[in-house]
Formats: structure tokens, C-alpha cells, sequence
């Protein structure tokens, strides 16, 4: 995970001529563009970045996007693979933060590719936001070694954190946390003799007054991160781990003396994380909704929403698809167990 800054966004460019000269021939590319403009969509022709935490990124409009969690289609883009080149079609928008964004509807895989088919370019922009390490690994040729680490662990019912934490490093596993509000248990680590620490919490449930605070979405290894302030960026007053089943927060206490030039330690002691690990991983959740769901409804769908549900101790997903009449809502519900079992509900009005 790299340190939380603001993004420095790089002007890309893409030479079109090179890479259409580069595709398969069993595509017709220029078919499949103008076909998209005629519905009104906007495309974009990219390499494509499947970063740590499954976040696809590509190239739109002179800078990097990404597709966002609700506009995620599950059924086109769980097979892609760093280094891929990809049409991508959506409805072009527009916000004040963001600038010219897609609203991502397809994407047609023209080529396959590796880790070397991206651009240090195009990696750069994502660096200081964590979602590329294992990337950046992978094209220098580095093997992250944790096997002399020492496993640090902490569980409550269900609940848990799990880190390893290298040689020469401090650490400790407690209940209660005074750091961050709600705190149950935590997980925290320093370098030897340093004040301070960097940790991992789990919380109660609790909420935030969204007036004047900014968030920006970061990674921590393999989950998606949100980090908040409402001061400067940068400066975060919270950093909550998304899509785990409760309310996982990473706080730093006293360490900026000796974060800097230990960041780099930092980074990889966080993929090392393993959040809940006793509870189905929304992944493996997800996998297996979208299988009942696509056996009843077929592939696609227009949108998809998963939450942990606290009380029945089951992942909810929430999948939304155009019904034949008069291209209605349907709604539909999937919960899925800790026993990996599966139950659909459909409230379609």
C-alpha cells in the first residue's frame, strides 16, 4: 500500500494507428466503434490494469480510469488479465472531481496480454494510490520473500486479523483500541525502538458526518481502502477497508518520524493481510451468487451491490436486470453462507 496523497494525474496518449495494427484479425474494431456511436456510447481502446484488489483500470481520455464498483459487470471482466487489450464501451459523463469519465456497459477482449505489455506510463499515476505493488513486482522480476516473517493474529468469534510482520519489527494484538472510535481489537506494528504504530482495527458499527470530507480510493494489498479526510489530503482521519464482513479501519498513531522511509516495509506487510478469514471472502461470495443468479436470469445484469449482512451472518447481493416487458426493473437478492450455500429472492414489483 502506498502513502495516501493526492493523485497525480499523467497525460496519456494512445497512438491508435499502432495498436490496431496490433489486434486480432477476427475483430473488426472499426465495426464495433461505430455500431457503439450509434447508440450514443463513447469507446475506448486500452490496455487494461487488473490491480491488487480487482480494480480494472484502462486508458479514457487522456488519463487513467477505472471501472467503478456499480458498474462493474461481473460476467465481462472477472476473466481479464493485466496486460490485455480491451474495447471498452459506455455513456460518456461528467462530474466536477473526475473531469470526463465512462459508464462502463462492455468491453470486447481484441488481444491478450502479459505484465510487459503495460506501460510504466500508465502504472505511475496508480503507484501512490497502492493498487499496482504486485504489478510493479511482477515486471522487475521481485519476489516479495515473507517466509522468515513472524505471523501476528487476533480473533474474536468470527472477527479476525491476520498480518506477518518482518524481522527486526515490533508488534502486538490486543483488545480495545483507543485509537479510533469503536475499536474492538486491533493489530499493530513499528519498527524496533520506534514510538508510535500503524494498525488494523475492528470496529463497531458507526457513522461519519459527510460535510466537508473528501475520500479518495486507495488499496491495501488485496482490499479496496477509502481514505477520508477533512482537512488535507493526505492527511487522513480515516481509512476504512471496504468489502469485508464489518468494519475494518487502518490508523496511524505517532509514527510520521519514522513512516517515510519505512514505507516500503509498510507496503508489503499489508499484503500480507488476511481480514476475517473464518468468514467466506466476498469473492468466493460473489463467484457463487453470480452462478445462481445466471442459472435463473442469464449472464447479464445491469447492476450489482454486495454488503455483508451482520445479523444473518451472510453476504447479500443485490443484482438489478432489464425484464422482457416493456424493459421493466427486475430486482433480485442472493445470500449466500458461511456453509457455502446459496438462496435467491426475487422482488421484482
Amino acid at each position: 500500500m502506498k502513502t495516501f496523497k493526492s493523485l497525480c494525474v499523467l497525460i496519456i496518449s494512445i497512438i491508435t494507428g499502432i495498436l490496431f495494427a496490433s489486434c486480432s484479425n477476427d475483430v473488426n474494431i472499426e465495426k464495433l466503434i461505430k455500431e457503439a456511436e450509434e447508440k450514443g456510447y463513447d469507446t475506448a481502446l486500452s490496455r487494461c490494469i487488473v490491480s491488487d484488489d480487482g480494480t480494472i483500470f484502462f486508458e479514457y481520455d487522456g488519463k487513467v480510469s477505472e471501472i467503478h464498483y456499480y458498474d462493474n459487470k461481473h460476467y465481462l471482466t472477472d476473466t481479464l488479465t493485466t496486460g490485455d487489450l480491451v474495447l471498452l464501451i459506455g455513456e460518456p459523463k461528467f462530474n466536477s472531481r473526475e473531469g470526463k469519465y465512462m459508464r462502463f456497459k462492455n468491453c470486447v477482449l481484441i488481444e491478450e496480454g502479459t505484465v510487459d505489455d503495460i506501460s510504466d506510463e500508465m502504472l505511475e499515476p496508480l503507484i501512490e494510490r497502492g493498487f499496482v505493488d504486485d504489478i510493479l513486482r511482477e515486471k522487475k522480476g521481485i519476489t516479495l520473500d515473507t517466509s522468515n516473517w513472524q505471523d501476528v493474529y487476533y480473533e474474536s468469534g468470527n472477527q479476525s486479523i491476520r498480518i506477518k510482520v518482518p524481522e527486526g519489527w515490533e508488534y502486538e494484538a490486543v483488545g480495545g483500541v483507543s485509537e479510533v472510535y469503536g475499536g474492538l481489537f486491533s493489530v499493530k506494528f513499528r519498527p524496533k525502538g520506534e514510538k508510535g504504530h500503524i494498525g488494523i482495527a475492528y470496529c463497531k458499527d458507526y457513522g461519519i458526518c459527510g460535510t466537508g470530507l473528501t475520500s479518495i480510493s486507495c488499496s491495501a494489498g488485496k482490499y479496496k481502502v477509502s481514505a477520508s479526510t477533512y482537512g488535507e489530503i493526505g492527511n487522513w482521519d480515516m481509512i476504512d477497508v471496504g468489502l469485508v464482513p464489518g468494519n475494518y479501519d487502518i490508523f496511524f498513531s505517532d509514527a510520521k518520524e519514522w513512516y517515510n522511509e519505512n514505507k516500503e516495509t509498510v507496503e508489503n506487510i499489508f499484503t500480507t493481510m488476511v481480514i476475517a478469514e473464518k468468514i467466506i471472502s466476498y469473492d468466493e461470495a460473489l463467484d457463487l451468487a453470480y452462478k445462481l443468479y445466471s442459472e435463473n436470469y442469464g449472464k447479464e445484469y445491469e447492476r450489482l451491490y454486495g454488503s455483508f449482512n451482520k445479523e444473518n451472518e451472510c453476504w447479500s447481493f443485490d443484482f438489478s436486470y432489464k425484464t422482457d416487458e416493456n424493459s421493466k426493473d427486475g430486482y433480485v437478492i442472493v445470500n449466500v453462507y458461511q456453509n457455502k450455500t446459496a438462496e435467491i429472492e426475487d422482488r421484482s414489483k
